[in-house]
């Protein structure tokens, strides 16, 4: 499928300017069958446990796509296993071919100018696999997000080799570990900015003393031998400013092996 401004060089296929919108729906993990239906069949993994994929083979063009005013509940059940997938198939003939995907609500990958707005993924049951995941995303903004967490999940978001992504007044509906965990020495010009990440806690921490304090998160370094983990965002107490008056919302240290920070807090 081509959407093309003008002419383009190369061969590979291009897919652009296109807008979903105002959609409401239940994605069912495992259908059942319909009544006075003789029907039979199976679902495979790829099938019962799938999302919204944004999957582009390098060398061709997914861009400028926008998700607009969505609410989708999604079935949930996904496990560590499927989270922990990283290397995926490059090219798949059906969507199902890229067998369990590592996010529940949407999975972008190789896609440059990704929108999302007022996007808003629930969970029947709980799910180990983060909401959103960005593989090689370049030039993306997510506004008003909103998404069900697990605390056994190891983040709400996860970007790898990331660039150019703003996150704008994002909200946690369900407490999680971790809110937003960067991966990839690629990883660089992302911004959080507002938002309430309040319900975002770490296992081991006792619940806030003011749940209703808005974007508190610190940006932590993780170990060096976990995989090219840049930093994750969890969280911790209001910066303070040299005039003793609270900052942001946001405090943090800088990862021990990088100068500069990827995540920028406003």
């Amino acid at each position: 499928m081509s959407f093309a401004d003008g002419p383009v060089e190369g061969t590979g296929g291009i897919v652009r300017h296109i807008s979903f919108s105002n959609i409401t729906g239940t994605v069912v993990t495992k259908p059942t069958a319909l009544d006075n239906s003789t029907m039979t069949g199976v679902s495979n993994p790829g099938e019962q446990r799938s999302c919204i994929i944004l999957n582009c083979v390098p060398g061709n063009t997914i861009e400028h796509i926008t998700l607009r005013d969505i609410h989708l509940t999604f079935g949930g059940g996904g496990t560590a296993d499927d989270a922990a997938r990283r290397e995926l198939p490059l090219i798949a003939n059906e969507y199902f071919s890229l067998g369990p995907m590592p996010a529940y609500g949407l999975y972008a990958r190789n896609a440059r100018a990704v929108t999302l707005s007022h996007v808003r993924f629930d969970l029947a049951t709980p799910d180990l696999r983060p909401a959103v995941i960005f593989d090689r995303v370049r030039d993306a903004s997510i506004f008003g997000l909103a998404a069900e967490a697990t605390t056994q999940a190891e983040s709400l978001l996860r970007f790898i080799d990331a660039t150019d992504v703003l996150v704008t007044a994002p909200r946690v509906l369900t407490p999680a570990s971790v809110f937003l965990r960067v991966e990839g020495r690629e990883s660089a010009a992302i911004t959080l900015e507002g938002g309430d990440l309040s319900r975002p806690r770490s296992r081991s921490s006792s619940p806030p003393a003011r749940p209703d304090v808005r974007s508190r998160c610190a940006v932590l370094p993780l170990a060096a031998a976990e995989r090219d983990v840049v930093m994750a965002v969890k969280p911790g107490p209001r910066k303070r400013s040299a005039g003793g008056r609270g900052g942001a919302g946001f405090s943090g240290l800088p990862p021990t092996n990088q100068s500069t920070k990827p995540v920028k807090f406003v």
